[in-house]
């Protein structure tokens, strides 16, 4: 479980932070009196720009085998925000912007890193012959002196008659480190997370297995 209390080394990239601005304000003459830490909620709208997490590469073998992958179901305990920034006494709200939500979100790195692995996808589950589902238990960012991402849930693999073929835990991690309170950083970590929870269902031979005939 990501930590929430804070460390010196948070306050001391805090005080890096505000250095530097400081700097370049008596540089270009501008106050920094409002330069004072987290004001209010960050906005973040999701899009898929992993950073450290590397590409998936691999193929799995599911010849004449066609897949649908079901709309995630939204299983988190806290489903209005999808983070926390914990450097100040008050914590920061993170929320998902009007555009994509964590849901669709994690369907759409699934699907199109499913059809990277030269899966067939169809977009009708009666046309289907192996249908994926995905309940999503976790999509969280934490930042403190680094961002911290994590997205967990748990995935299934029905045949055509309805039947539970697999089902397992998936799950994946991203951390990287950068300004304060940047939805580009927030995008960043989560979106590492992201792609390594879709690896470690990828990588399951378990899961490989399911989708064969």
């Amino acid at each position: 479980m990501l930590s929430s209390n804070r460390s010196p080394s948070v306050v001391s990239r805090r005080v890096s932070m505000l250095g530097l601005a400081g700097a370049f304000a008596m540089l270009f003459g501008v106050s920094t009196a409002c330069s004072t830490g987290p004001k209010g909620p960050v906005t973040v709208p999701l899009e898929f720009r992993p950073n450290h997490a590397e590409p998936l590469t691999g193929t799995i073998t599911a010849a004449d085998v066609k897949v649908f992958v079901e709309p995630v179901n939204d299983k988190r305990d806290n489903k209005e925000q999808i983070g926390t920034n914990v450097e100040d006494e008050t914590p920061v709200p993170v929320y998902a912007g009007s555009g994509k939500a964590p849901t669709d979100f994690v369907h759409d790195v699934l699907a199109e890193e499913l059809k990277n692995f030269g899966v067939e996808l169809t977009e009708a589950a009666e046309a289907a012959d192996r249908i994926i589902s995905l309940d999503l238990t976790r999509f969280w960012i934490e930042e403190g002196n680094n961002y911290k991402a994590e997205v967990k849930g748990i995935a299934q693999v029905r045949d055509k008659g309805g039947r539970v073929v697999w089902k397992g835990p998936v799950g994946g991690q991203g951390t990287t480190f950068g300004r304060s309170l940047s939805p580009t950083n927030y995008n960043e970590s989560i979106s590492d997370a992201t792609r390594r929870l879709v690896g470690s269902l990828l990588a399951n031979p378990q899961f490989q297995n399911a989708l064969a005939r």
